[in-house]
């Protein structure tokens, strides 16, 4: 005996409200003092599951559907904060492919989605984790992708940059000062 299914899918609108509530829910969890970063990948990993329901990611081919938007900007908010509890975990390599994910919805996608209240400070994060790393031509194929008129206006690409400066000049005084002063 086989059970009946449902004649009727799930609509995308279905589907996204699902996503957003379970993302709600995420960052609550996120968000609270106590955080329990194990229960906030468990529902991190469900929320990816759900991401792969959504017809408007990368790469995109088709007609627009008209959940696109909302589909995107959900997405990237995943994204971001996935790549900021990464940063909390400790797992850098896992920050390095959630910033690669996401510059994807900050470069091909800057048109059609609103700014991000997020993307400075994970570009900023990601800039001081390349001079961490020494990877010194990588950070400067990543600023230059960032608009120089935000080099020295915002203050989470400011920093990784001063601090590039200081090390290129072999200020380590002005590195090791720059910590007590900086925003990280």
């Amino acid at each position: 005996q086989t059970v009946a299914r449902s004649s009727v899918p799930r609509t995308m609108e279905a589907k996204l409200r699902t996503a957003v509530t379970l993302f709600e829910a995420f960052k609550k969890e996120y968000d609270s003092p106590t955080c329990d970063v194990d229960k906030c990948t468990a529902m991190l990993n469900t929320l990816k599951l759900r991401m792969t329901e959504f017809t408007s990611l990368p790469p995109f081919s088709g007609p627009a559907s008209p959940t696109m938007q909302q589909e995107l900007m959900l997405a990237r908010e995943i994204l971001e904060h996935a790549a900021l509890l990464s940063i909390r975990m400790r797992d850098i390599p896992a920050f390095e492919r959630y910033v690669a994910q996401l510059k994807v919805y900050y470069n091909d996608f800057a048109t059609a989605l609103p700014m991000s209240q997020r993307q400075y400070p994970v570009l900023g994060l990601n800039l001081l984790r390349l001079l961490a790393q020494n990877r010194t031509a990588e950070f400067h194929t990543e600023l230059e992708l960032i608009p120089p008129a935000l080099h020295d206006a915002n203050i989470y690409i400011k920093y990784p940059t001063q601090l590039e400066q200081y090390i290129m000049e072999g200020s380590f005084n002005k590195v090791l000062n720059a910590r007590a002063y900086g925003l990280y």
